[in-house]
């Protein structure tokens, strides 16, 4: 299976950056009859976090750089807001990503945390 086969190419820094994006700010989009993309938006007041992620993140992802975007929104007070959003092109990885992330596996997120935990520790020991 060549998405399977492209996931298992990946580093584990990467599937440790990616599950961090999963699980908080960034998702995995599917128009109809279209494959899965890979997505994730920040306040403008964070384009140089966006910037990092997007940088971080191409390496394995074919990624569009951040983009500007003002959604307005009567909900808030200035009545909109302003961020960046990044989103990749299709790609074999993120069908496996949609994948895996979709069919609910249990076994798939506790590996994905796993990795999470694992790359994040090695951060904190190299700071230390």
């Amino acid at each position: 299976m060549a998405s399977l086969f492209a996931w298992n190419q990946t580093s584990e820094e990467f599937k440790a950056q990616i599950t961090g994006k999963l699980l908080g700010d960034g998702s995995l989009t599917q128009q109809r009859d279209r494959k899965p993309r890979f997505q994730f938006t920040h306040m403008a007041k964070d384009y140089e976090w966006s910037l990092f992620c997007y940088l971080k993140l191409r390496t394995h992802l074919r990624l569009n750089p951040p983009r500007f975007r003002k959604t307005w929104d009567s909900r808030l007070k200035k009545g909109y807001f302003t961020a960046y959003y990044t989103q990749s092109k299709t790609s074999d990885l993120t069908t496996s990503l949609r994948n895996a992330w979709y069919n609910k596996s249990p076994l798939f997120y506790l590996k994905s945390i796993l990795q999470l935990r694992r790359w994040h520790g090695d951060i904190w020991m190299m700071i230390i």
